[in-house]
Order: C-alpha cells, then structure tokens, then sequence
C-alpha cells in the first residue's frame, strides 16, 4: 500500500515530516543592493540584504483562525533575513574575489502547528552546488556535524534543508589566453561554510544544531581549480571542488 509506505517513510526519516506538509504563505519581503564604489574603481564593494515573512502579524491577530479546520490552518509563520557581501579587487591580469554569505530563519508556532517547527522547505537554506559549496553537490552538505541523511540505504533522501546558512568564497583569477576574442581566465579558489538548525529537532537530529563550541568542527570546507569564459555580457563557468 503507497499509503502506508509512505507513512512509514516519514517515521523512518524525520525530515521527511518537515517538508511534506501543506501551506500557505502571506506576507511580505524587501530587498535592499548596494554599490559602495564608482565604476572607476578597481575595488567593487557589494552588499544584499534580503528580508522575508509570513503570518508573523496576521498570524497573531487571528490566532484562533489558525487552529485545524479554520480558514488559516495551512498558515506557514516565519521570518528570515539573508546577507550577501562581495568585494572584488580588480588588477591589470587578475582579480581577488571574496564572498560572505549569511541567513537566519525563525519559524513560529500557530494553533495547528505546535512542537519544534522549521522554515518552510522552498524557503530553508541549502548548500553545495555550483553558487554555494562547490565540493558538493546541491542541497548535499550538512546539517552541521549530522550524518544521518548521508548513512541511509543508497543515499535516499539525502536532500538537506535547514534554518542557518553561513558561508565564505574566496577566488583568484588569473588570464589564460583569449578564445574567439574573449579571455579564457582560470581560477583556483575555497569555499567555507555548512547549515544549520538553530535545535536538533527534539533529538531526532543530533549535532544539526548551532553550537558555538561546536562551530569549528561543524565547518566544510572545499578547495579547487576552475575556468571562466568572460564574454563581458555573461560569464561561462566550470568549475572542480574537493
């Protein structure tokens, strides 16, 4: 019975419990660039600052309403705040590229949502892949020191989803030669950083959670080479992390 296959699979696999479940999102979100320097400049400082809510005043004012089986049942609360900084120091043949990158989520509990309660998940953070952790596949790194989604039979639902997200890229690039008119750079860079949920989920997840004693271990950490096509309108990239 797929009904019962699939219960079953959520027992198994506790996660599974935060991320098939219906929702609703009301709310609102800013975002807030920033250029510090003038385009002569062979320094480029860069800040975004992403800001994203739900249900964190509706959901308060109608609070009866989000019990089972009235109108805002499916109500998802949460708010998060992303921060994304670059600084790029560009020289004659070559550039310094630095990245931060860091994002809290809180979720709140409603009358139908009670217990330990996450971040919706198209709304979690992931890492690993070609814009976060480039030793990893994405949405395969963490969460924190846990293993439990990397020791299960065959690798199944290894997908990871948390509430913390902390990570710094740091690149070099260099000239290689032109191709068709546009220059072939290559790269060698490393990347730092994991998620994170900010408890272990009523201990169904050990060492998932953010612990400043912790942290060092908790880090990955990726080195590698890459190359870049820069055809000034877009940037064509390869890149291989360990």
């Amino acid at each position: 019975d797929p009904e019962i296959l699939f219960l079953q699979s959520i027992k198994d696999f506790p996660l599974l419990l935060y991320t098939y479940n219906d929702g609703l999102i009301i709310g609102t979100n800013l975002t807030y660039i920033h250029n510090f320097n003038s385009l002569a400049s062979k320094h480029v400082n860069l800040i975004r600052i992403f800001g994203d809510e739900s249900g964190v005043l509706l959901g308060e004012v109608f609070k009866n309403q989000t019990a089972k089986g009235k109108p805002l049942a499916n109500l998802f609360r949460y708010v998060k705040m992303d921060i994304d900084y670059r600084h790029i120091i560009n020289f004659q043949k070559t550039s310094m590229h630095f990245r931060a990158f860091a994002g809290y989520g809180l979720a709140f509990q409603t009358e139908a949502r009670q217990g330990e309660v996450t971040l919706p998940f198209f709304k979690s953070y992931s890492a690993g892949g070609p814009n976060s952790m480039r030793g990893w596949p994405i949405r395969q790194l963490g969460i924190g020191s846990n293993i439990f989604f990397d020791t299960i039979a065959n690798g199944e639902l290894s997908d990871k989803y948390a509430d913390i997200r902390l990570e710094a890229n740091f690149e070099y690039r260099f000239n290689l030669f032109r191709f068709f008119g546009f220059w072939m750079r290559g790269a060698v860079f490393t990347d730092i950083g994991n998620i994170w949920f900010r408890n272990d989920l009523d201990g169904t997840l050990p060492l998932a959670d953010l612990t400043l004693s912790r942290f060092y271990k908790d880090l990955a950490v990726a080195s590698g080479v890459g190359a870049r096509l820069d055809f000034s309108y877009f940037l064509l990239r390869f890149d291989l992390g360990f």
